[in-house]
């Protein structure tokens, strides 16, 4: 069977909630990652952190980490839904369930149909491009998003996302700011 996928191909032209669930997702991606690659990462960076004698970084990047593993094992990658979000249709079939529930079928659809990692990958990437600068911009808007995630996850996983939350939200924190 072919696969024929019709994309919104500028952040700036999908409909506002798809917009704020693309953002949320991509926000999320950033913060934990999606894969174990990323999880091996924070590891590293907490265990640089914690020889820096930054306790309170690497106590955040292990909470991210935490985070990262509970959303792998439930099948639930940022940056999968992400990329779900940028879908309008799948061979003429319009994908707009736009819920948790319905942006994995919309995955499961497209492995189905032969979707390799290789290309969504390229496709999130090009549009993490497009928006990391006014993600940067809008960060202090997405509590919103993420409070309607606290309610959905885990007590250690919640405990995690607003540990990270708090620590995002304090006066010293400087997007601009690069600590490895």
């Amino acid at each position: 069977m072919s696969l024929k996928i019709e994309m919104y191909e500028e952040l700036d032209d999908l409909p506002i909630v798809r917009k704020q669930k693309h953002d949320f997702y991509t926000m999320l991606d950033l913060a934990v990652g999606s894969s174990k690659e990323s999880v091996a990462h924070r590891v590293s960076r907490a265990s640089q952190y914690f020889q820096m004698e930054e306790q309170e970084a690497g106590l955040t990047e292990l909470a991210n980490v935490q985070l990262g593993l509970s959303m792998l094992e439930q099948g639930t990658p940022p940056d999968g839904l992400a990329f779900a979000v940028m879908v309008k249709s799948i061979n003429g079939t319009s994908c707009d369930d736009i819920t948790e529930r319905g942006l994995l079928l919309t995955l499961h659809k497209l492995n189905e149909l032969g979707l390799t990692h290789k290309k969504a990958t390229e496709i999130i990437e090009a549009s993490k491009k497009k928006s990391k600068r006014k993600w940067m911009s809008s960060f202090q808007r997405k509590q919103v998003q993420i409070y309607w995630f606290l309610l959905r996850l885990s007590s250690n996983a919640m405990r995690s996302l607003i540990g990270f939350w708090v620590y995002l939200t304090k006066s010293k924190f400087n997007p601009g700011k690069k600590r490895y």
